[in-house]
């Protein structure tokens, strides 16, 4: 029971950051890095179980798909992402699907630790 209060508790805080990022995007000017350094945790907690918030990662990460400058690996990224978290068995996934996942976030720092290839 604790396992899943952490990670809903991280999936909260994740997607909370992401929101919060893309709502600041207008003013500040929200960047690829940005983007994979809260959008990476959000999915991993998604996908660990922490489906809560789920909807307000994909709508944040949907928002940064709006955003100017934006490489094609990033625009390839947030798409893959957001059917990430958009589907109801992430073991169902297409292999490269979740090879841009994991690259993605691994080249950005951050290691999926749900998500096995």
């Amino acid at each position: 029971m604790r396992t899943r209060a952490k990670k809903t508790a991280v999936s909260l805080v994740a997607v909370a950051g992401l929101t919060g990022l893309v709502a600041c995007s207008e003013s500040t000017g929200i960047t690829e890095e940005d983007g994979y350094r809260i959008g990476c945790p959000a999915i991993d907690a998604v996908l660990g179980g922490g489906a809560l918030g789920s909807k307000a990662a994909v709508a944040g990460l949907e928002k940064l798909l709006d955003q100017p400058g934006l490489s094609e690996e990033t625009r390839q990224w947030v798409d893959t992402a957001v059917a990430a978290l958009k589907t109801t068995n992430p073991d169902e996934m297409p292999a490269g699907a979740k090879s841009v996942l994991i690259r993605g976030c691994a080249e950005n720092g951050y290691e999926l630790r749900n998500l096995t290839p």
